[in-house]
């Protein structure tokens, strides 16, 4: 290599030496901005966020027949569930009247379990508990200890106080029970930031529909696909299968709140009676969770599964269910050739 191109090569080793120092200079700018001039703000928004996690509800385990045929099984069905986060700045109770609205106009009930009437023509109201029910009784008894009254308050008077804690002045009696009653269920099921609330289950594609194209007007309000517990064939052996229901409130309180250490949520559906209770550890899966991360200013910055739910475990009875149909008919023909048969009086020939 002669002289002149050794100046050549030393004049680009310089360039490219300069070029990359200014490239690292450019970048040591950047940060120094990034965190002298707004490192409080960029601080501010890695800090000032909330991650909530919900429950993704798990499929209910399969009760099958010694041939492996279902009779209890689990289907798809849609849920109108109320998510707080989702709500923004939108009112409850007018978010609550209008889909009330929606769902008597197409014929859906909704959550409600307060034992209180609608009012009468003058505005009264009247408990609609059962005397001889135990159940029905506590709920009446917790429902006015909660509300700070005595146990001989009235349903005018318990329906007073919760018109008064709920600020449902404005409405008229009749919707006044209405709001009162989804309120009184949102709170004993514990609503808030990190539970949601399921409004009505088990709702019509009409209803599904209109949602999802009203979702812009129904702020916090969301359609979402759960399982059904469902029984292909009713008439086979329904005193054995017996039945799933959400957890009653003495069944929540009990042993210490012991569902609750389970991993059951309040709302959660349990086996009540029958085979559904007895292998309720067996068919009950393992619930997921959704975790949803949102900013200060109440943006949801994501949303994603970090545990998917895992299904219940299938159980097999040595019933077949084919041959239990041919008992039962059989069973009832003979009793209805029996009823129908005249009994011979004595004395009296028969034909």
């Amino acid at each position: 290599m002669n002289q002149n191109e050794r100046k050549t090569v030393m004049r680009r080793m310089v360039l490219l030496i300069a070029v990359a120092a200014l490239v690292m200079g450019l970048y040591a700018l950047r940060l120094i901005f990034l965190q002298l001039v707004n490192g409080d703000e960029y601080k501010s928004q890695a800090t000032n966020t909330t991650d909530y996690n919900f429950t993704v509800t798990a499929a209910r385990g399969d009760i099958v027949d010694s041939t492996g045929k279902r009779i209890a099984t689990t289907t798809t069905s849609y849920n109108v569930v109320l998510n707080k986060l989702q709500m923004g700045d939108e009112d409850l109770d007018s978010l609550l009247q209008r889909l009330v609205e929606l769902f008597e106009k197409n014929g859906e009930s909704w959550t409600d379990t307060l034992l209180i009437s609608q009012p009468d023509a003058a505005g009264n109201y009247t408990f609609t508990a059962l005397d001889d029910s135990s159940s029905d009784q506590r709920q009446l008894t917790t429902m006015k200890e909660n509300l700070g009254l005595q146990q001989y308050a009235t349903a005018d008077e318990v329906m007073s106080a919760i018109v008064a804690k709920y600020e449902l002045e404005n409405y008229e009696p009749a919707w006044q029970r209405i709001l009162g009653g989804i309120r009184c269920q949102m709170t004993s099921e514990d609503y808030s930031n990190y539970t949601n609330f399921t409004l009505a289950t088990g709702i019509s594609d009409r209803t599904v529909a209109t949602v999802k194209e009203r979702s812009l007007s129904l702020s916090g309000a969301e359609i979402v696909e759960t399982s059904m517990r469902s029984y292909p064939d009713g008439t086979v052996l329904p005193h054995v299968l017996g039945s799933v229901g959400k957890i009653l409130r003495e069944q929540w309180v009990a042993d210490d709140y012991a569902l609750r250490r389970k991993g059951y949520a309040m709302n959660d559906l349990i086996g009540r009676s029958g085979l559904e209770a007895v292998y309720e550890d067996r068919l009950r899966g393992q619930d997921g969770s959704l975790q949803v991360v949102k900013d200060s200013d109440g943006v949801i910055q994501s949303s994603q599964v970090v545990e998917k739910p895992q299904p219940g475990q299938t159980v097999m009875l040595t019933v077949d269910t084919d041959f239990q149909k041919e008992v039962q008919a059989a069973l009832e023909n003979r009793i209805l050739t029996l009823q129908q048969t005249k009994p011979v009086h004595s004395g009296q020939e028969a034909n």
